[in-house]
């Protein structure tokens, strides 16, 4: 039987070189990757990160993402842009991200764009 290599410290953040042997032990196991974070003690997800790391490079990475957003000129807009209707993208740990639907189409497709790029 193949000894297990230790996992790194669980305590901390894991460094690049950690997060890359772990992803690599990964797909020598043979096993499913919940299955494989499971037996190591640690959370599917930690492994996931790691492996999205590998898949994209790091330049293109951005933990947040500032979208430009011209606020509407007028009293008139202003209440527009409140009370009309909304697009709503839900993504993980109870965040919404929320763009009112008469927003100009650059405003939407770069916040769009950023949604793609952080999920």
């Amino acid at each position: 039987m193949q000894q297990e290599k230790k996992c790194p410290p669980l305590d901390r953040p894991w460094t690049v070189e950690e997060g890359a042997a772990m992803v690599a032990e990964w797909r020598k196991s043979g096993m499913s990757a919940s299955g494989f974070a499971r037996a190591r003690g640690f959370g599917y997800h930690r492994l996931r990160y790691w492996l999205s790391r590998e898949e994209e490079p790091m330049a293109k990475r951005t933990d947040f993402v500032v979208v430009p957003f011209d606020p509407p000129s007028s009293s008139e807009d202003e209440e527009a842009a409140g009370d009309g209707p909304m697009i709503e993208i839900f993504m993980a740990d109870d965040v919404v991200v929320r763009i009112p639907m008469n927003a100009e189409r650059h405003v939407i497709t770069e916040a769009l764009k950023a949604v793609l790029e952080v999920s």
